[in-house]
């Protein structure tokens, strides 16, 4: 089945060229509070050498939020620009190559990233070893599960396709995940489309749907 937000690939840069306009460049950082603490995990897969901390965790939440707002949605055919790479001249990723609808634009002064190209980021900006670059290899990883009950800030929400990092619950009991996803279209012409990268969204269809499982590093 072929993943519809990720996978490595080579760079499409050709296509008509879009129309320009004054689009949110301003979006201000969202962030998630969430008065939780976490005691470290001691469940990995076999070839993890390394127990994420409580700090880690925050440090890898730290920097996707840091990119809520700064970033825009290349899709699985974005090469090295689904890892937060910022272009000089306007890109173009023709996700059609890899099972998307869309042809992804990514401008200078932004991030790109698609979903698990900013989970990879995130654990790599935490120190964490995590080798895996697209959702099929995290489920070949056979990452350990973890009961919805038991699911705490930190965890991957992953499902082939897709993958969104758990946030926790807001005061209000809402909980949130943090994901790269085209679910913000800030413009669009045919199939040309400027999305949103990095967002932190309602976890609650993720947790309520039986496609994703719940995995812990």
């Amino acid at each position: 089945m072929t993943s519809t937000c990720d996978r490595s690939s080579v760079i499409g840069t050709e296509g008509a060229t879009m129309k320009r306009s004054g689009f949110a460049r301003g979006i201000a950082a969202f962030a998630i509070v969430v008065g939780l603490a976490f005691a470290p995990s001691t469940a990995h897969a076999s070839d993890v050498t390394t127990s994420m901390t409580s700090a880690q965790i925050e440090a890898a939440i730290a920097y996707g939020q840091s990119k809520v707002g700064k970033s825009l949605y290349t899709g699985c055919w974005g090469g090295d620009y689904r890892f937060g790479a910022s272009p000089t001249t306007e890109m173009h990723f023709d996700g059609r190559n890899c099972g998307q609808s869309y042809i992804y634009v990514l401008r200078p002064g932004w991030y790109g990233f698609d979903c698990s190209g900013l989970i990879y980021k995130m654990f790599e900006a935490a120190g964490v070893y995590f080798p895996w670059t697209s959702t099929a290899q995290m489920i070949n990883a056979n990452l350990p599960s973890v009961s919805r009950a038991n699911i705490r800030r930190g965890d991957l929400l992953l499902k082939s396709g897709h993958v969104a990092m758990y946030l926790g619950k807001t005061s209000d009991g809402v909980p949130w995940a943090l994901e790269a996803a085209p679910k913000q279209i800030l413009e669009q012409s045919g199939i040309w489309r400027v999305a949103k990268g990095v967002q932190a969204v309602d976890a609650r269809p993720y947790l309520n749907s039986s496609s994703y499982t719940v995995r812990r590093v």
